[in-house]
């Protein structure tokens, strides 16, 4: 269960759902990625520390340049990144749900689905 808290720190802080939650495919966990000023980060890092989350560990050969730090509490994982990396993270996401969701797609359905994409942003 995701701590309300934990909530309303993110909420102003451009949530973004990535990940394969993002794409509708079954997963174990939910990612977000929030857009944190670099200022900012350890006070955001300290409260969710403080509301049960632990700082994920990064793997060498899979640390992602575009986020500063990750942190799971659960089945519920928040990365931060900056604001400059966030726009380029939430592109690179973009590109690859549109890709991923015009799989066996007509060029007519894939129009339709990118307009309504579009417009949700």
């Amino acid at each position: 269960m995701i701590h309300s808290d934990a909530l309303k720190l993110i909420r102003n802080l451009s949530p973004l759902l990535i990940g394969s939650s993002s794409y509708g495919i079954p997963c174990n966990d939910i990612d977000i990625l929030i857009s944190v000023k670099p200022e900012d980060i350890p006070g955001v890092e300290s409260m969710l520390l403080r509301l049960g989350f632990t700082r994920n560990e990064p793997v060498a050969p899979l640390i992602d340049p575009l986020v500063g730090s990750s942190f799971s509490c659960g089945k519920f994982d928040i990365q931060i990144a900056t604001p400059e990396n966030y726009a380029k993270k939430r592109k690179a996401h973009e590109v690859i749900l549109r890709q991923r969701l015009y799989v066996g797609k007509s060029k007519r359905q894939r129009y339709m689905l990118y307009k309504s994409l579009y417009e949700l942003m």
